[in-house]
């Protein structure tokens, strides 16, 4: 038996789409996901009964998820429309033709209010990396890392966020991400950069989210706030309930699911990239800068991460097309950029002793400096997060991956020392 814990995270609701392969065309598989991911809610037992309570036993959050799993089997009728209308969007691109699978896609953004799902501008100030197989091209040039040249947009292929012919920047929220995507048999096959994000140019970007905030909110941040005495109610009069959030974040989560659909087979048509692309053309045209989705490749070798780990996420940035220039030269100049010229063995206590050199420098200045120190403290964040993880028995952070993660941290760390200290005099 199955709790709301279990059900949302992202690993579950892959077993339950890889369940539907064999089946041969994707409108069907999309049924047969709706069904089971109905049944499943249908049957979900209290949080008490399932063995996620050994993990989640505060009486608060117990309570909190018996109103949720109440709220669920009331809006069965609502969940079930949700499927039928994303699926419309891949039924119509089959059946008409594009432009009328993007309106009704972005009709159903609308409908749903989804449309204002952004990611928080805090949550973009963290350092992003981006890799490339071995091959001949400068290793620090950081245009090397960027997107793929306008001249050169015959290279862009179909990916799952990725329009052919359409350069957009990929970046992941970890060496292992990138790796990952890459299908890199090891770090040492790639070359490695670092883009962070300067506040100050991403304060107001419009970054559609298409995370699992269902998750986050279950097993990340509810048990906190419950264990620290925190209150958060599911229903009542406050203002400040989850009830009034339930479908759309139910809605959102379906929509996730369904832009993360794995693929059975890959050929010249890919059915599980049609939903998605539709979503990022949509996107761009309303004028977004990109989107933030989590990965759909397989962590499993990843062990013991603390659940707050952001290790999975990737994001696109839009382009904006230049007649001059092979680079959208306005989007680069929004990041400090890094690269890596060789690996070093360098420890987690050389990171965080660098990164609190910062920390200690900016108590002692006067103006603002969070394009500085904000990621820095995102980035010791995440050190921590992972450094108790281990990757085929080795730890995280003692593994080759880890240590290129290490190597980048401390480049950044170092490059926000001489900023703040250029501010101080």
């Amino acid at each position: 038996m199955t709790c709301p814990i279990c059900f949302f995270r992202d690993s579950y609701q892959r077993s339950l789409k890889v369940t539907t392969f064999g089946i041969s065309r994707f409108e069907s598989k999309l049924e047969k996901y709706k069904y089971l991911y109905v049944g499943e809610l249908n049957n979900l037992e209290r949080l008490k009964d399932c063995s996620c309570y050994k993990t989640y036993s505060n009486e608060s959050l117990c309570l909190w998820a018996d109103e949720f799993l109440l709220d669920i089997h009331q809006h069965i009728d609502q969940i079930e429309s949700t499927f039928d209308r994303i699926n419309l969007s891949y039924r119509k691109f089959i059946s008409e033709n594009q432009r009328s699978s993007i309106n009704s896609l972005y009709g159903f953004l609308e409908e749903s209010l989804l449309i204002d799902r952004t990611v928080d501008s805090s949550e973009l100030v963290r350092t992003m990396f981006r890799a490339r197989l071995k091959g001949k091209f400068s290793p620090t040039d950081i245009k090397e890392f960027f997107h793929v040249p306008f001249s050169k947009r015959h290279l862009v292929g179909s990916q799952r966020f990725s329009i052919p012919g359409l350069p957009l920047l990929y970046l992941g929220s970890s060496t292992l991400t990138v790796e990952k995507e890459l299908e890199a048999n090891s770090s040492y096959d790639l070359e490695y950069s670092a883009f962070l994000p300067s506040y100050s140019h991403f304060y107001r970007a419009k970054i559609f989210n298409l995370t699992n905030n269902m998750n986050d909110l279950l097993e990340k941040n509810l048990p906190g706030i419950m264990d620290g005495g925190g209150h958060y109610p599911y229903s009542g009069d406050g203002g400040y309930s989850y009830k009034p959030k339930f479908l759309r974040e139910i809605q959102a989560n379906i929509l996730l699911q369904i832009c993360t659909f794995p693929t059975e087979c890959k050929k010249s048509f890919i059915p599980e990239y049609v939903i998605p692309q539709m979503l990022t053309i949509a996107l761009q045209e309303k004028q977004f800068d990109g989107l933030c989705f989590p990965s759909t490749k397989c962590f499993a070798s990843l062990k013991d991460n603390h659940r707050f780990a952001s290790h999975h996420l990737n994001f696109v940035l839009f382009t904006e097309y230049s007649p001059d220039c092979d680079f959208d030269s306005s989007l680069l100049d929004r990041f400090y950029t890094f690269t890596l010229g060789k690996k070093r063995n360098i420890s987690k206590k050389e990171v965080l002793d660098a990164i609190e050199l910062v920390c200690e420098l900016n108590r002692r200045s006067e103006v603002n400096n969070n394009d500085f120190v904000m990621p820095l403290v995102r980035a010791k964040l995440q050190i921590e997060y992972l450094e108790n993880s281990s990757i085929e028995s080795v730890k995280y952070f003692d593994s080759d991956t880890g240590k290129t993660e290490l190597s980048l941290y401390l480049d950044m760390a170092n490059e926000m020392f001489n900023l703040v200290s250029k501010r101080l005099r």
